[in-house]
């Protein structure tokens, strides 16, 4: 279950005209954060996953 956190975020940058620079923008604010990345792979959408992308911590991810 995702956090209201991540429901928020995803719920701002999942909208018709979110830029990919805004995306960036917002995973520069946050910088690294494994779990929200987890929760925003998710909740699903595009938008989510390419900040979850941004965010995540590389050396925590396994093939699993």
């Amino acid at each position: 279950m995702a956090s209201t956190t991540a429901k928020k975020i995803a719920s701002e940058i999942n909208r018709e005209g979110t830029k990919l620079g805004d995306i960036k923008k917002r995973g520069k604010d946050i910088k690294q954060d494994h779990d929200l990345a987890l929760e925003l792979c998710s909740i699903g959408g595009y938008h989510p996953r390419l900040l979850a992308g941004l965010i995540l911590d590389k050396k925590l991810l396994t093939l699993d």
